[in-house]
């Protein structure tokens, strides 16, 4: 279990793995990309006078990544230059899970049912189709599904000498940031009221992933293949989209 934005070594706190002299000069890379996420919310509803009270908890699994880091060689007599050395690292692993702080949202109705949610993104861009739900009035429903969320994967590293061992590594870290976040958009049913139902739509928005959401990578040395020169690029890569059901009551705040 990952917590988010938790306290990590920063580049002037790193250390080398083994005596001998470790680099000071630190590179950081950064990209924007579409990241797979399985997303577990379970919503609880209580009324409150002429109102209902509507508790959210969210728990968001990761479908893993990982890190190839390709170094470029010179330039050969015909103007062609290669990859002279690679390193690849898994930043997160598949199935990782983390819990967004739970929110809470106040619907101005006496007889609404929740019906369905619509995801959309911090800007209210939609994500993807409405999710339908057993109407529930007051009680506990829940929802399940999968998704491409936008973020921003950072990767820092830094050579690291060793006596111990004779290929060079470097020491990598970093975070994924996720850009725009995750609004869910409550429709509820309005009532009239004689108290039958009508076909009124009252909407709420409750953030589900706030807007800039850091997860940080754990720091790892990665031994380096061939005789690396200049980072030409990094290439990231998910793993499959995460379609197991999560469960809330498993994760730990």
């Amino acid at each position: 279990m990952i917590s988010p934005n938790e306290a990590y070594l920063t580049p002037s706190d790193a250390v080398p793995r083994a005596k001998g002299p470790a680099a000071t000069r630190w590179r950081t890379c950064r990209a924007i990309k579409p990241a797979p996420v399985h997303m577990g919310v379970r919503f609880d509803i209580e009324p409150m006078g002429d109102a209902r009270v509507v508790h959210t908890e969210v728990l968001v699994e990761m479908s893993g990544l990982e890190a190839d880091l390709l170094f470029r060689d010179a330039p050969d007599a015909f103007g062609f230059a290669g990859w002279s050395a690679t390193a690849s690292a898994q930043l997160l692993p598949r199935g990782e899970c983390f819990i967004p702080p739970p929110t809470t949202v106040h619907v101005p109705t006496s007889a609404g049912a929740l019906l369905g949610v619509e995801l959309r993104d911090g800007e209210l861009a939609p994500l993807g189709k409405v999710i339908p739900i057993p109407p529930v009035s007051v009680g506990t429903a829940s929802m399940q599904t999968t998704f491409d969320v936008l973020a921003s994967i950072g990767v820092s590293f830094s050579w690291v000498g060793s006596d111990s061992r004779p290929e060079p590594e470097i020491l990598l870290g970093g975070d994924i940031r996720f850009l725009r976040g995750v609004v869910g958009r409550l429709m509820l049913r309005g009532g009239s009221p004689g108290g039958t139902s009508s076909r009124r739509l009252n909407l709420k928005d409750v953030t589900l992933l706030k807007p800039g959401q850091v997860i940080h990578f754990p720091q790892q040395f990665v031994p380096v293949a061939g005789k690396a020169t200049d980072l030409d690029r990094i290439r990231y890569t998910f793993g499959p989209a995460p379609r197991q059901r999560v469960g809330l009551r498993r994760a730990k705040r």
